[in-house]
């Protein structure tokens, strides 16, 4: 395998990488295997900044043998960031004896990234540099698309007052438990929470005390629930947990435990901070396969268990019949 195909065969995998960790990782890796260099170093400058350049705006973003800014000649990171070469008759930088590659990769923010790469005498990089960074550009600039599409994709199942999960991604994850279920057996739980008298606050103290009080709810339920738990804001001022690989008493301790919490929790969001509200909430459990056997089913019985809570007194946690107070 010639040269080039050895540098196609590497970028070819770029397509699996989607964050800098992964990317650099690789490339360090690639170019000490195949082009007899050293660990690559990469530094940033803010966009704009190049010509003004100092050592204070610079920052190493990636090295292997974790070297300190300092610790490069301040005229050698000169020449790297006004290296204009580019294309295959590339001449190396020469400093202090040793030969260097250097190019700007992107950028990434407000951040442009340059790459520098010191390299044995006769190395193979001088045959196909132009190829490798032109490369090398193209795979750091996908890759950013890349995270930019997940960003706007997560947004699309978060909801933008609580920053919890929404409905959409509630119907996704209920979907994917089932199928978990249906594959291994996994059984799961669903908890459907609501405000008591939530419309009295809106009514007594204002819309934007209400939407605090939705913020500090949720973060307040999401301190209590563990690490595999899921939670999503469903409307209005209702939310809906998930609780994989639970059975009906873990799904009452959870639902105990949520009441306590916020019964026992001063909310201070008021205009006077010195009478905190007390909250309490009513809780309806349905357990897959136990109670239901669909997605809309699970949600509806839970649903109907929460306003069952509600209906004997409130401030409670209600599971086909059976009534928990906090």
């Amino acid at each position: 395998m010639n040269e080039i195909e050895t540098l196609l065969t590497f970028v070819s995998g770029f397509r699996d990488f989607h964050d800098e960790k992964g990317f650099f990782r690789a490339v360090d890796t690639f170019v000490q295997k195949e082009c007899q260099a050293k660990p690559i170093v990469v530094f940033s400058l803010p966009v704009g900044e190049k010509e003004n350049w100092s050592i204070d705006h610079c920052r190493i973003v990636w090295n292997k043998s974790r070297i300190d800014k300092n610790e490069i000649d301040r005229d050698l990171l000169s020449k790297a960031i006004f290296n204009e070469q580019d294309g295959d008759d590339y001449q190396p930088l020469s400093h202090e004896g040793n030969e260097f590659y250097s190019f700007l990769l992107g950028q990434e923010g407000a951040q442009e990234l340059y790459v520098l790469v010191e390299v044995k005498s006769g190395s193979p990089l001088s045959r196909f540099h132009g190829h490798f960074s032109k490369f090398l550009r193209s795979g750091f600039d996908n890759m950013e698309r890349y995270k930019e599409v997940r960003r706007l994709q997560s947004l699309v199942h978060v909801d933008d007052v609580t920053g919890l999960y929404n409905q959409r991604k509630l119907y996704k994850d209920l979907d994917d438990a089932i199928e978990r279920h249906n594959n291994d057996g996994e059984s799961f739980y669903v908890l459907f929470i609501d405000i008591d008298h939530f419309k009295k606050v809106n009514d007594g103290h204002g819309h934007l005390v209400g939407t605090r009080l939705l913020v500090e709810v949720a973060k307040l339920m999401k301190r209590t629930l563990r690490e595999t738990d899921l939670i999503y804001r469903y409307g209005g001022d209702e939310y809906v947990l998930i609780l994989p690989a639970a059975d009906d008493k873990v799904a009452t301790m959870v639902g105990r435990r949520m009441l306590k919490a916020i019964k026992d929790h001063p909310f201070n969001i008021g205009k006077d901070t010195t009478k905190p509200m007390h909250l309490s909430v009513s809780i309806g459990l349905a357990g897959y396969p136990f109670d239901a056997k669909s997605r809309d089913d699970i949600l509806d019985i839970a649903d109907r268990m929460m306003y069952q809570a509600k209906e004997s007194g409130r401030g409670r946690v209600c599971h086909a019949g059976e009534l928990f107070e906090s």
